[in-house]
């Protein structure tokens, strides 16, 4: 998993009970896998949603528990699409550009019509990290 390896690339302590899977994709599953995390004694100072969807759930649930973000819980998402930016709180989120994605997705089109066989591919593509209201800094040193 790309967070865990992340963590142990930078030091930082992980523990596996932290990770939720929500069990689905979509708005009402962010929003009652939060409302679960909310039950237990200590609350996460981040949390961080898969998907434009589930981070909309993921939001509703810890403002109708009149928790804020980010002072008491910062919320990321994977997802870079513009939605984010109007959400209730403009979401910090990381992904590949839409534009990009659309011009890869336009470029291999093209490719199958001229070609008409592309065969099995694989594409990289760098995600970038789009920082909004939603992250606050809490006390770990980003160094």
């Amino acid at each position: 998993m790309g967070l865990k390896k992340a963590m142990e690339k930078h030091g930082l302590p992980i523990d596996d009970s932290h990770i939720i899977d929500t069990g689905g994709l979509d708005w009402y599953d962010g929003y009652v896998t939060v409302k679960n995390v909310l039950q237990s004694d200590s609350l996460p100072t981040a949390i961080v949603g898969g998907s434009y969807d589930i981070s909309g759930g993921i939001i509703r649930c810890l403002k109708e528990n009149n928790i804020s973000i980010p002072k008491d819980i910062s919320v990321i998402s994977y997802d870079n699409i513009p939605q984010m930016a109007n959400m209730e709180i403009p979401l910090t989120c990381i992904g590949v550009r839409i534009e990009e994605l659309a011009a890869s997705i336009v470029e291999s089109i093209i490719q199958l019509v001229e070609q008409k066989h592309l065969g099995w591919q694989t594409k990289r593509m760098t995600p970038t990290l789009t920082e909004r209201e939603s992250c606050a800094y809490k006390g770990i040193d980003p160094a």
